[in-house]
C-alpha cells in the first residue's frame, strides 16, 4: 500500500499510522499483507516491529543516538549508554528500546512483569559479520542486556 511507503518516507510513528487507519476505518489490522508495501528497507522493518510489539501489549519506542553541538558549540551526546566516544565505540544501544510483558509461572502466576527489550533492527537481506565493528558493538549492547535478565536481539522482519 502506497499508504505505508509514505509513511515510512516521512517517519510517521506506527501507532500514529495505526490511530489514523483506525479512525478513517479504512484498516484495523495494520499488518501487512500482499496489497501492503513489502518490508524492503529498515525503516519498514521497523515501523512493523513497533505495531507488532504494541499489538502484542508491549512497546517498542526508538531510540537515537549520536552527538552534536548546540548553539554554543558545546558537545551534546544522546541515545542510551552513549556517554563517551570511547564507550561508543566498542558498544551501541539497540534502535528500539522498550518493555516486553511476560506473565511469570509458576510461583507469580497470573503476574505480569515487564522485560527490558532492545531490538537493533536491520534491512531483512542483513547478515551478521564480525568484521563489521558497528555490528560488533550492537552486538556487545544486545550481549549486555540478554546477561541482565532482558531480551536482546537483531531483527530482520517484522
Amino acid at each position: 500500500m502506497i499508504l505505508y511507503q509514505w509513511a515510512a518516507r516521512h517517519n510517521i510513528s506506527p501507532l500514529a499510522m495505526s490511530d489514523l487507519l483506525q479512525t478513517l476505518g479504512i484498516d484495523t489490522d495494520p499488518t501487512p499483507t500482499a496489497t501492503h508495501a513489502p518490508l524492503a528497507s529498515e525503516a519498514a522493518v521497523q515501523q512493523q516491529r513497533m505495531l507488532q510489539a504494541a499489538r502484542e501489549g508491549g512497546r517498542l519506542w526508538r531510540n537515537n543516538s549520536g552527538a552534536c553541538t548546540d548553539e554554543t558549540g558545546r558537545l551534546i551526546r544522546y541515545g542510551l549508554g552513549n556517554t563517551s566516544a570511547k564507550l561508543n565505540k566498542v558498544m551501541k544501544s539497540s534502535d528500539l528500546i522498550g518493555i516486553t510483558r511476560v506473565v511469570v509461572t509458576p510461583r507469580m502466576v497470573g503476574h505480569v512483569v515487564g522485560i527490558f527489550t532492545a531490538e537493533e533492527i536491520k534491512a531483512p537481506n542483513w547478515k551478521y559479520r564480525e568484521s563489521d565493528d558497528r555490528a560488533r558493538a550492537q552486538l556487545a549492547f544486545i550481549n549486555l542486556v540478554i546477561s541482565l535478565g532482558g531480551i536482546g536481539r537483531f531483527v530482520t522482519s517484522a
